[in-house]
């Protein structure tokens, strides 16, 4: 695990921005000293406040009320997998379930943006969905 490196004078303008990085990426960040590498303190993720979501792509017109796909975001199990516990209910996207599979998940990118998440994960290609971990933006 890769840590980022912040002169503790830089960070004091943008704490809350990394703040934020850190509850998304669950990396910690290293505060140092002037143009110094030597680290003076470390924000770091409290682990019972972070939680992985996953969005679900439905791409097949047997899993979705219509002829477009549709995203839901959901909480992830302690295994990665989708739960159904939802934090964003099917939206339907621009893109048609017959569509090619990169115009499917552009779309689905379009979407999620629209409703303040973005992918930070692959797509995962599944027979009748796809599946990645997103973040609030």
């Amino acid at each position: 695990m890769s840590s980022k490196h912040y002169g503790i004078e830089q960070a004091r303008k943008i704490l809350g921005d990394l703040a934020l990085e850190v509850q998304r990426t669950g990396q910690p960040i290293i505060l140092t000293r002037g143009n110094s590498r030597t680290p003076i303190a470390q924000i770091t993720p409290l682990e019972n406040t972070m939680t992985t979501y996953i969005a679900a792509v439905g791409t097949a017109s047997d899993v979705v009320a219509g002829d477009y796909t549709d995203v839901a975001v959901g909480t992830a199990d302690e295994n990665g997998n989708m739960t159904d516990t939802l934090v964003l209910d099917p939206v339907e996207t621009t893109a048609r379930t017959d569509a090619d599979m990169e115009d499917i998940q552009d779309a689905a990118d379009a979407t999620l943006e629209a409703h303040g998440w973005t992918r930070v994960g692959a797509w995962d290609i599944a027979d009748n969905a796809l599946y990645a971990t997103v973040a609030r933006v």
